[in-house]
């Protein structure tokens, strides 16, 4: 085959009519409608061709068809990346064929087989450099399939991940994977951008435990104005490389790790604003990134933006429910507090603990020279005087905030740490907590006035009572003994004796009433031991020292909301008072029962009974006022008595559609 393609002559005749054969090529190639050529310039297709026909001149002058062949190979490369179909190029090498043919013909007119055998080793060294071409650009084309397959199965996994989740600690690691894969780089991380701090942070850095300096430098938050990789590629926008002695330059410590040939940073945006950068380190290549490449991670960053910012617009939701949920907990305690001073408490408290700083003092303004104040923590070691100076001028390293309702100051709230100390959340907590703080102390002033003003009103109340009942019994004790001890000086002892049945039955009522006031004025068992248990003690301090038989029946443990148990009592005692004063009963029984949809109290006793028609029309015995507190809670009252037949009072309260309560109920009893 060597001897047969082998033509020195033919050979210097393509080269000497070189430039004729070059047009001829051109202009056929500049021809074909609709070819890539047409988009090529004159000068670039004449390079082209040019290096075609020496590589045909060398074949036939070694006799071998391996010059052009290769040529075929770089051919097959340049054109393939250019987009050139495998036809274009084949026509395109067997062109030179025709552009030499009148040459041959006319050069060789007068040896016809000699045309011939050159015609034949042309066509020979041309077809198979068209069929070399034409197997390495389809395995090219394989290759490519091959390689777009990956890149789009590899950008659908990360979009498909990153899709697919609403975690941060899930999408991140996929996109740096993904970047990773896709430029085969040795690590990549991602950094979030910290808007209020201008910082890009590290969120789950790279853990290598074989090169902890690495670790330690992809753990630290870039800053553009310091960071140079942070800087270049927020100028353009698009991948940021440093590459080869360069590499360490990208960050601002220029790190002294061996081997690092490569640093690249990609901003991850959505519509213009930066959520991310990754940033990915290479110890293998050394940039050379091919186009493929760089488009393949262009789209992952674009692809994975959407999911990034839903995700980081989820996380702060999750965020700000937290703190609701943490609010929520620090609030609740202050609405359970009715005292200024337990408000004071828990505000100093729950501050503390929202911030996490050392110590906290909360202080109420009242315009007194000695306002009253809480402290928690490391604050309870300051003087009064220190005190003072650190409300009136807080250092660097404390947090002053007023606790004002409408504008007005009602109290401070000082924490002994800085704000540079508290994270974002933690600060918009506090903020609302003092909102509530100041709310809730002012709340606790008007419950104190409140509770001062209900106790001169007992006071009066009991005042006028005693004036009422115990006095009169009293007087009634006086004037029987008075009357009694006339008619023994007269020795009319069996007057006398009925006398005193009627003074021992005074003074029996005015102790009665007494105890009962007593009871009155003892403070309240009803937070303390729940209903059950105050009214278990009321029982005992008034009916059972006044020679009355009562017993406490339930059923189950009772455990009711504050205002159910409240209004229950306040049926329970009035019941009672009724009873004592006007029955005449040597036996009450009291029954408390609860399901979880219903409770009820029953008080029965065998006294005197009444008309309870009649008892309506004029309005005596508190009927009004007991129908009153149980349609407050959503109750039904009914009583049952007759003249002679002792008196039924049952209350029944429905437990659900209740008002919620705050804080935990009352003590249980059984």
């Amino acid at each position: 085959m060597t001897s047969t393609l082998a033509s020195p002559a033919l050979a210097q005749l393509l080269r000497e009519e070189r430039e004729l054969i070059l047009n001829r090529t051109v202009e056929d190639l500049r021809s074909q409608a609709g070819s890539h050529y047409q988009e090529r310039s004159e000068e670039e297709l004449r390079s082209w061709v040019s290096v075609s026909l020496a590589e045909l001149v060398r074949s036939l002058e070694q006799g071998s068809v391996q010059p052009l062949r290769e040529r075929a190979e770089t051919i097959s490369r340049e054109r393939g990346a250019m987009g050139f179909a495998i036809h274009e190029v084949v026509e395109a090498i067997l062109s030179l064929k025709e552009a030499a043919l009148p040459t041959i013909l006319e050069h060789f007119k007068d040896e016809p087989d000699t045309a011939r055998v050159s015609i034949q080793q042309i066509d020979r060294i041309l077809r198979s450099a068209a069929g070399r071409f034409a197997d390495l650009f389809a395995e090219g084309m394989r290759h490519s399939v091959r390689h777009e397959k990956d890149r789009l199965a590899l950008l659908l996994d990360v979009a498909e991940t990153s899709g697919g989740s609403l975690d941060l600690d899930v999408i991140l690691p996929s996109i740096a994977q993904g970047i990773a894969r896709a430029l085969r780089l040795s690590h990549c991380a991602i950094f979030l951008w910290n808007r209020r701090e201008k910082i890009f942070e590290p969120r789950g850095p790279i853990d290598s435990p074989a090169a902890p300096d690495l670790t330690r430098l992809l753990s630290k938050p870039l800053r553009e104005e310091e960071d140079p990789l942070v800087s270049k590629a927020l100028t353009s926008g698009t991948l940021a490389t440093f590459c080869g002695d360069e590499a360490p330059s990208a960050f601002s410590e220029r790190p002294e790790i061996e081997g690092m040939k490569t640093v690249i940073s990609i901003p991850i945006a959505l519509a213009g604003e930066v959520l991310a950068l990754a940033v990915g380190i290479s110890f293998e290549r050394e940039c050379a990134f091919d186009p493929d490449e760089l488009r393949l991670v262009a789209g992952i960053s674009q692809a994975v933006a959407p999911a990034v910012d839903n995700a980081l617009k989820f996380e702060g939701a999750q965020q700000r429910l937290l703190e609701a949920d943490r609010l929520q907990s620090s609030t609740a305690a202050l609405l359970e507090m009715q005292s200024v001073d337990d408000v004071l408490a828990i505000t100093a408290r729950e501050a503390q603990r929202i911030v996490r700083a050392d110590g906290a003092v909360a202080v109420l303004h009242d315009g007194s020279e000695n306002p009253r104040r809480v402290t928690s923590g490391n604050a309870k070691s300051l003087t009064s005087e220190e005190l003072a100076k650190r409300l009136a001028e807080p250092k660097a390293s404390e947090i002053s905030m007023p606790l004002e309702v409408k504008g007005q100051s009602v109290g401070t709230l000082l924490l002994t740490c800085g704000v540079e100390d508290c994270e974002e959340g933690d600060l918009r907590i506090l903020r609302h907590f003092t909102e509530s703080a100041a709310a809730a102390i002012v709340h606790a002033r008007f419950h104190e006035q409140h509770e001062r003003i209900a106790v001169l009103e007992d006071r009066q109340r009991l005042a006028h009572e005693l004036h009422d009942s115990v006095t009169q019994s009293l007087y009634g004790v006086t004037m029987y003994s008075e009357a009694a001890a006339r008619l023994l000086d007269a020795d009319q002892a069996e007057r006398a004796k009925g006398l005193m049945h009627d003074l021992q039955k005074a003074a029996l009522e005015a102790l009665r009433e007494m105890r009962l006031l007593v009871f009155e004025l003892r403070p309240p068992v009803l937070q303390k031991k729940g209903l059950a248990g105050a009214l278990q003690a009321r029982l005992a301090a008034v009916e059972g020292r006044a020679g009355v038989k009562a017993e406490l029946l339930t059923a189950g443990p009772i455990s009711l909301p504050g205002n159910i148990e409240k209004a229950l009592y306040g049926i329970a005692k009035e019941s009672l008072n009724n009873i004592l004063k006007h029955a005449e009963a040597t036996r009450i029984s009291v029954e408390l029962r609860q399901s979880d949809s219903s409770a009820s109290l029953e008080i029965a006793d065998n006294g005197l009974g009444f008309d309870t028609a009649v008892a309506r029309q004029r309005g005596g015995l508190g009927l009004l006022g007991l129908e009153e507190r149980a349609a407050a809670i959503g109750g039904l009252l009914f009583i049952d008595s007759h003249p002679g037949s002792g008196t039924l009072i049952r209350v029944e309260v429905p437990l659900k559609n209740q008002p919620p309560e705050t804080g935990s109920p009352p003590g249980a009893a059984s």
